[in-house]
């Protein structure tokens, strides 16, 4: 079993918080794509997650408690290099060749989708669904339903009634904050919500188009004097993974893949 020794995602993510910087572009859609692509393998292999949330993606890298206090203006203080794993199955459910949709109710409650709510049959779209929560968390700091109590979360899950304001001012890549919306993976209709494999190939290319800027712009700050950034400069791998970064139930970790060595900028868009 691996111990991934930087922390989960929801942890990154108060660490933004306390900080007050988000994540940098390029980290988003690096760990975007880790992320579909891991589920992307789940749901191949017929498996269902039922439990996707910030605090089961975990982060492995050296030296993860070391976080950035200094800021350069340009991609902001950068951590060591951490990579996304998805773990947690303890619900996760295997579906038979003849099983389509699964009834047992599962979930945390922020992270269910409207069919969950309902009591309705499920299927892999309910993880689409978590995992289009889980993406606006990361390029807003904020969950999209947020309320004080079950009956008014409930209410609002089922409304759509998504926090807009916190989209419309994310300074992330469109392809996010599209996945990131109703007209995406938030999409109420079960048969509107795209499968994990159709996302891959254009969070692939928002990422190589993301390298070209964030090395174009170091290379603009060691020419005007300053000390730049060194990120991993590798583009996106553009073949498929056969067994992305998944942490299985014997608690044995799925290397195949690109994303290996995704390094965790801080940006302030302030």
């Amino acid at each position: 079993m691996e111990y991934c020794d930087g922390g989960s995602l929801g942890e990154a993510l108060d660490d933004c918080v306390e900080l007050g910087f988000h994540l940098s572009r390029l980290t988003a859609l690096r760990w975007a794509r880790q992320l579909v692509e891991a589920l992307a393998h789940l749901h191949h292999k017929r498996v269902l997650h039922r439990d996707l949330k910030t605090t089961n993606v975990f982060l492995s890298g050296p030296d993860p408690s070391r976080l950035a206090k200094k800021h350069d203006g340009l991609q902001g203080g950068w951590q060591e290099m951490r990579t996304v794993k998805l773990g947690d199955f303890g619900v996760s459910r295997a579906l038979s060749n003849r099983t389509v949709l699964a009834e047992t109710v599962c979930g945390t409650p922020y992270y269910m989708a409207p069919e969950l709510m309902c009591g309705e049959p499920y299927e892999t779209s309910a993880d689409i669904w978590a995992l289009g929560v889980i993406l606006f968390e990361m390029i807003t700091l904020v969950r999209p339903f947020a309320a004080d109590n079950m009956g008014a979360l409930v209410v609002m899950i089922m409304q759509g009634n998504y926090d807009e304001e916190a989209l419309e001012a994310s300074p992330h890549d469109p392809v996010l904050l599209e996945y990131a919306s109703p007209s995406g993976l938030l999409a109420r209709d079960i048969t509107a919500r795209p499968a994990a494999n159709q996302l891959i190939q254009r969070l692939r290319d928002a990422e190589a188009r993301e390298v070209i800027v964030v090395k174009q712009a170091a290379k603009e700050a060691v020419a005007r004097g300053g000390a730049g950034v060194a990120p991993d400069m590798s583009p996106p791998s553009t073949e498929a993974s056969p067994s992305p970064n998944v942490i299985d139930d014997s608690g044995t970790v799925n290397r195949g893949g690109e994303g290996v060595g995704v390094e965790v900028i801080f940006s302030n868009y302030k």
